[in-house]
């Protein structure tokens, strides 16, 4: 808004400039004050310091209107003190022998604090007999006819703008307009940087926000281009923001399944406003598809236009990826559960032979009828009597030894090839270094253990590694 004004001030004072007579004495004074505040302004347009830019602005006033000091005043602290700085120029316009004067922000004391705390310029022909205040810095100084033009930024005081002279000078009401139209711009221009830092800190923050959250964000122009992406996204999409920016949402990120639902989420925004949380696909940039959470919201001008929308998401891939797994599990464990059972109906009920040695680590059920029947061995590679099932689950085996039943720390798991009611085979990196073992079959809590003995082993390709082929026939059924 600050700028807007600032340039069409300075287009309607160029216009008045190239119509302006400059052949009468008035026509010379305004067409030099008119040359002086283009100056003005493109020297601000070069955003130097605001200390400069104050010292250029009162320099010219200075120059303009003929007078030999000139000074600037800021507010500071909590608004209760006056800084003043007044000095010469040389004939380059720098300042020369500057004066610096602290003092309290009174209006009774001070020509400046009299001026802000009426909002408006300030006119003083004869400092002696002036009754408003008593300003005894000018006059330490040998002033003796001022104007002090008041600076104000968002209805708060900033600072003054003043000239004065050591001797008797009337400020003309052309004089205290252009005085006024200096301060003008000079709040104009101040309120234009102020402006500019504080969108550039707000940007640096959202980018430092965006950038340690978690979820992805993405910001969407109203057209549905992306304008940004936190590291997150960044992360998950395999997209930089340069290589996104001005590009179509939907069509770099969306299944084409995707776009009719999301085009019509963000017709309900562009209606209703209010935010709206959806479940859909995303596209990697190498087309590998995520299925994230999205919460969207939108960003509105001052007429209530969208300006923005802005996508906060959870990516679930791996949450849902897991989820899977486990109804997988669970659903390899009941199909081994149920073989299970089908063997239990197949075999006969004949007690099984204990496992030798078995002492008190663990106890078998001598009366209870045991669901296997255990095997003489036959000669050959074949040596099952029951039919056996493909059984490719990764079940828990754990040694016997020295007759004693393992503990639930001794448990590691293995690849099963396949199951029988008399038998089990898997595979094993290495060669087992023991005879006997319990078997746990099914998954927690419906797990049952059954002992078993090592009746075959030998080496076998399996993935294209070398492995090591285990045969078993169980021997009975154990409690741990």
């Amino acid at each position: 808004m600050a700028e807007n004004t600032f340039a069409t001030e300075f287009n309607a004072l160029g216009d008045m400039l190239d119509n302006l007579d400059s052949s009468s004495p008035a026509g010379d004074f305004h067409a030099r004050q008119l040359s002086a505040v283009l100056a003005f302004g493109r020297r601000a347009s070069a955003q130097p310091e605001l200390s400069v830019l104050l010292q250029d602005a009162v320099a010219l006033l200075a120059e303009i209107l003929e007078v030999e000091l000139s000074g600037v005043g800021r507010v500071t602290g909590s608004g209760a003190t006056l800084v003043q700085t007044i000095a010469g120029s040389d004939a380059q316009g720098h300042a020369v022998d500057a004066k610096i004067n602290e003092a309290p922000l009174n209006s009774e004391t001070s020509m400046a604090g009299y001026a802000l705390n009426v909002a408006s310029p300030i006119v003083a022909p004869e400092m002696t007999a002036e009754n408003r205040f008593t300003d005894l810095f000018l006059r330490s100084l040998g002033v003796r006819s001022a104007l002090c033009v008041p600076l104000h930024l968002n209805r708060a005081a900033f600072g003054t703008l003043g000239v004065y002279s050591k001797n008797h000078h009337a400020f003309s009401s052309d004089d205290i307009r252009f005085a006024e139209t200096m301060a003008h711009l000079v709040t104009s221009s101040i309120a234009r940087v102020r402006a500019e830092e504080a969108l550039h800190e707000q940007l640096v923050f959202t980018s430092r926000v965006m950038g340690t959250v978690a979820s992805l964000v993405l910001v969407l122009d109203a057209h549905g281009k992306l304008q940004d992406m936190n590291r997150s996204a960044q992360r998950v999409t395999g997209f930089t923001v340069e290589t996104v920016r001005g590009k179509s949402f939907f069509e770099l990120l969306l299944p084409p399944e995707e776009i009719d639902k999301f085009q019509g989420v963000f017709r309900h925004l562009a209606r209703q406003g209010q935010g709206v949380n959806i479940e859909g696909k995303m596209l990697t940039k190498d087309g590998t598809p995520r299925h994230v959470s999205w919460s969207l919201s939108t960003m509105c001008n001052e007429q209530g236009d969208i300006r923005s929308i802005l996508l906060s998401g959870v990516d679930r891939t791996e949450q849902l990826a897991t989820k899977q797994a486990l109804g997988d599990a669970k659903a390899a464990a009941d199909k081994a559960q149920q073989a299970l059972q089908e063997a239990r109906q197949h075999s006969q009920a004949e007690p099984a032979e204990r496992t030798p040695d078995v002492k008190s680590g663990g106890q078998q059920d001598a009366a209870e009828p045991q669901p296997f029947r255990p095997l003489g061995g036959k000669p050959g590679a074949e040596q099952r009597t029951s039919p056996r099932r493909s059984y490719h689950y990764r079940q828990l085996i754990a040694p016997i030894r020295d007759g004693k039943l393992p503990s639930p720390e001794d448990f590691f798991h293995v690849t099963c090839e396949d199951i029988s009611a008399g038998g089990i085979s898997f595979y094993q990196d290495q060669a087992p270094d023991f005879k006997d073992l319990v078997v746990a079959l099914g998954a927690p809590p419906h797990v049952t253990y059954f002992s078993a003995h090592i009746t075959r082993v030998a080496q076998k390709e399996r993935d294209g590694r070398d492995m090591n082929f285990v045969g078993c026939r169980f021997t009975g059924r154990v409690h741990l």
